[in-house]
């Protein structure tokens, strides 16, 4: 409960900060862990990509209108328009700067700031690899971690292997299912 506030305080905070370093490199790892990207060719990325655009596109119009018809409060509007484009920035910057890694002790799935999961390697049952998607939308006990993108990665672990997300969620998950953009790969490094 209180990590769940604190990412829900801190969350924005570190996607604003992201935002004013979108010029980092991706981040160098240890040469025993190998990393996967999931925002080249993402579908949920190119709707972050449009939604920015809109907004700077909606707020210089709102910022005329607002300065025509209520000139007292223009800043303010102003400022939470540039909040609300930074804070989109900084999550495509978390999303290169964070990829999914495979290493010695375990698989560290994430899209961001937003989910981060470490799976145990022994606790994998089963994965599954597809450039075409993998359909999970009928099973309630897979996490999915995309918003619009098919998944194309489906990681079935054990009983107790995942832990529960969210204060509503009664019982683990039996799976994980998200979106790379190589997920080949991905499914070759894990064999």
């Amino acid at each position: 409960m209180q990590q769940a506030i604190r990412n829900a305080v801190l969350n924005p905070i570190q996607l604003i900060f992201y935002a004013f370093h979108f010029w980092k490199p991706v981040r160098q790892f240890a040469a025993s862990t190998q990393a996967f990207s999931y925002h080249k060719i993402n579908t949920d990325a190119f709707l972050l990509k449009g939604a920015i655009v809109y907004f700077i596109l909606e707020l210089i119009a709102l910022h005329f209108i607002v300065m025509k018809l209520a000139p007292e409060v223009l800043w303010q509007v102003f400022a939470i328009g540039v909040f609300t484009i930074l804070y989109f920035v900084g999550m495509l910057v978390a999303w290169r700067l964070w990829p999914v890694t495979l290493s010695g002790n375990g698989l560290t799935v994430r899209t961001g700031l937003g989910n981060l999961y470490h799976i145990e390697l022994a606790d994998i049952e089963s994965v599954q690899a597809s450039a075409a998607g993998i359909d999970v939308a009928e099973d309630a006990n897979i996490l999915k971690l995309t918003i619009l993108a098919q998944p194309n990665v489906l990681i079935r672990v054990k009983p107790g292997g995942l832990p529960r997300n969210g204060l509503f969620r009664k019982t683990p998950y039996d799976g994980i299912a998200f979106f790379l953009d190589d997920p080949e790969s991905f499914r070759k490094a894990l064999a």
